[in-house]
This record gives structure tokens, C-alpha cells and sequence, in this order.
């Protein structure tokens, strides 16, 4: 946060802080993804139950790449 002459507040965001927010967000859309795939197992469906397991591969790879050094996308 800055300052200006006239008193007024700035917020800047990094290109890395924005990054950091959507990595984190792709992690907490996996485990949400995980969990109702977890649920779809226990009312036994199947298909569905296997849409959220990729969904939530998906999703935990992506917030990983993101904020992982030197990483390639």
C-alpha cells in the first residue's frame, strides 16, 4: 500500500501476488473438487465421483505449477 500526495491509498498488487491468490485458489477448488467426488462415491456414483477426482488432479497440478520455481507452464 502507498500513499500519494494527496492522502490517498493505493493498493499494488505484484504479478507474483495475483499468481500466489489464484494458486491458492486452485488448491482450495481441488480439495472442494475431492470432497464431492468423495460424496459421489458414497451415494455410489461412479461416473460422477470420477469427473471430480480429474477435476481435482487438474485443479491441485495447476496451483502447483503456478507458484513452483522455474517451472514451465
Amino acid at each position: 500500500m502507498t500513499a500519494d500526495a494527496g492522502g490517498t491509498r493505493r493498493y499494488r498488487c505484484s504479478v507474483m501476488q495475483v499468481l500466489d491468490v489464484l494458486a491458492a485458489a486452485l488448491v482450495f477448488g481441488a480439495a472442494a473438487a475431492f470432497t464431492f467426488g468423495a460424496l459421489a462415491l458414497a451415494r455410489s456414483n461412479d461416473v460422477e465421483a470420477l469427473y471430480f477426482l480429474v477435476v481435482g488432479v487438474v485443479a491441485l497440478r495447476a496451483g502447483v505449477q503456478l507458484v513452483r520455481p522455474g517451472a514451465s507452464a
